[in-house]
């Protein structure tokens, strides 16, 4: 089995070449790179849009606990001044209180006024047109008749006359 010089080098070949990828293969590589940036290229891009996002999400991310921590702030001073003006209301409304029962003279009672009396239960009382069950200044009518009519009232109930 002889082989010519030009067969052993076809048979080699494949092995030689095999042997320097095999020791060369990281130079080989950014050297591939160097013919082929376009992958490389579209991955940084990809990279560089992601990281974009990410830095704008954590800015944000941020810029929203300061806000909560401002709202924190405010809600707790809020609440301190609400605290703050009611005690003053609730003082000066017990002191307006107090004062107006002091110089507080009786009321005089309600006086009702029985002005007509129509036939469909309909009544005229200080001016106010009214039927039965209706109410005025805490009075409820009760029962219509012909000259008179019945109001009920906290006191009790009371008849109200048309000519008297």
């Amino acid at each position: 089995m002889n082989l010519s010089s030009k067969q052993f080098i076809l048979l080699a070949l494949p092995f030689m070449i095999a042997i320097i990828v095999y020791s060369f293969n990281k130079e080989m590589l950014s050297y591939t790179h160097y013919f082929f940036p376009t992958y490389e290229v579209y991955e940084n891009a990809e990279l560089d849009k992601q990281t974009n996002i990410y830095f704008e999400l954590e800015q944000k991310r941020q810029e929203y606990q300061e806000i909560e921590k401002k709202e924190e702030i405010r809600r707790k001073n809020t609440h301190c001044v609400a605290n703050l003006l009611y005690k003053e209301k609730r003082n000066e409304i017990k002191n307006t209180y107090i004062e107006k029962k002091v110089n507080e003279e009786p009321k005089e009672p309600y006086t009702f006024n029985l002005q007509a009396i129509f036939d469909d239960s309909t009544v005229i009382i200080n001016n106010i047109v009214l039927k039965n069950g209706n109410s005025l200044n805490n009075a409820v009518i009760e029962k219509i008749e012909d000259d008179r009519v019945l109001i009920k009232t906290k006191e009790g109930s009371t008849w109200l006359f048309l000519f008297k």
